[in-house]
């Protein structure tokens, strides 16, 4: 493995466009994005800009590769672009598109302490906890409860916005843990 420095405590992960100059059969159009062609690439980088780990995304699968229950992208993505910062007391950040209570989980467990925005239909039984959309729209913009997992390895907090979000962690909630003691 090569290493130019040693990584930030608190890194993202996530995608990236790379709009090449010359002809690729790799470019992807995104309609969403600033730069619509392009190549993506999946990125861990450091809060100063730093790129540590870089994956270039090759399609929706790899043949014969078994997806788990966690999904795709956390396998292939998180686990892969994380696996060399385990035991070293590091933060990582993703979206939605990644986070669920079982990736929080085995993170955990390699003492990488993640935090992400996650989908409301991955939240593993938190959402019997968590105050109803109708209830929180009455509280106001601003209002937050917090939910611990069955488990209670992860944390999810839920934000009304103008819509509710929900943001799952494994080292933060209404009572963090000093995670540097570990």
């Amino acid at each position: 493995m090569m290493k130019a420095i040693f990584p930030e405590e608190y890194q993202a992960i996530d995608e990236q466009i790379v709009a090449p100059k010359g002809r690729l059969g790799l470019k992807q159009y995104l309609q969403k994005k600033p730069k619509k062609w392009g190549v993506k690439i999946w990125v861990r980088a450091g809060v100063s800009g730093y790129m540590y780990r870089f994956e270039i995304y090759q399609g929706s699968g790899v043949e014969g590769e078994v997806i788990s229950d966690l999904g795709a992208c956390a396998v292939w993505i998180i686990l892969r672009l994380s696996d060399d910062i385990g035991f070293c007391n590091h933060k990582i950040f993703f979206d939605n598109l990644f986070c669920s209570i079982p990736l929080l989980e085995i993170l955990k467990k390699k003492q990488i302490w993640a935090t992400g925005t996650i989908r409301s239909n991955r939240l593993e039984g938190a959402e019997l906890i968590l105050h109803s959309n109708e209830i929180m729209k009455k509280k106001g913009r601003g209002s937050t409860c917090v939910a611990s997992t069955g488990c209670g390895t992860a944390t999810v907090t839920k934000w009304m916005d103008n819509k509710p979000v929900h943001v799952a962690s494994n080292c933060a909630g209404s009572k963090p843990e000093n995670s540097t003691k570990r």
